[in-house]
């Protein structure tokens, strides 16, 4: 994988150098045939060697070129995660709050009428003024509420009508 132009130079170079040992190697094979294995040896020392040698720099060169884009792009990589991660984690804690607040306006929602008739219903037994509820929903809280404002007055005039007979009867000993 070709990063930038410079591994592209590096690569032509090492393709030429490469193509050029080929030819030198047949060369030295050539030299050996004709001029024996001393001059083969000589030849390949003074032309094929250097070439080698400098193969193998332009290959060191790449492969540290190749080293560096890596750690540049594992650096960027970390990075990138880093972002992510804190952004995950803003989302979860957000969610969290949401999730929290959201609790408690239901949890507050769903027992605020329980209250609202447990207040009553005290009020109710301790012999405070008799209290209805408003009923503030169609559901089973509001039904409750509608049965409780119905005991109450049904209380309500069992006391009105105790407090007639009561009258009556203390009217009838005051006459006699």
């Amino acid at each position: 994988n070709i990063t930038d132009d410079s591994e592209i130079e590096l690569n032509n170079k090492i393709w030429d150098n490469y193509l050029n040992y080929l030819k030198l190697f047949s060369d030295v094979q050539a030299i050996r045939s004709t001029s024996g294995a001393t001059t083969a040896i000589s030849y390949y020392n003074s032309t094929t060697v250097p070439m080698f040698i400098q193969t193998k720099n332009y290959v060191q060169q790449l492969s540290n070129k190749n080293n560096d884009s890596l750690i540049v792009e594992k650096n960027m990589l970390i990075n990138e995660s880093h972002l992510r991660f804190y952004g995950i984690l803003a989302l979860i804690i957000i969610c969290i709050i949401a999730s929290i607040i959201l609790s408690i306006y239901f949890v507050n929602r769903f027992l605020k009428p329980i209250h609202s008739l447990i207040q009553s219903i005290s009020s109710n037994i301790n012999g405070n003024t008799i209290k209805h509820i408003s009923i503030m929903s169609n559901d089973e809280f509001g039904n409750a509420d509608h049965e409780f404002n119905k005991m109450v007055q049904r209380l309500e005039e069992f006391e009105h009508s105790t407090k007639a007979d009561f009258l009556n009867e203390k009217n009838k000993l005051y006459a006699i």
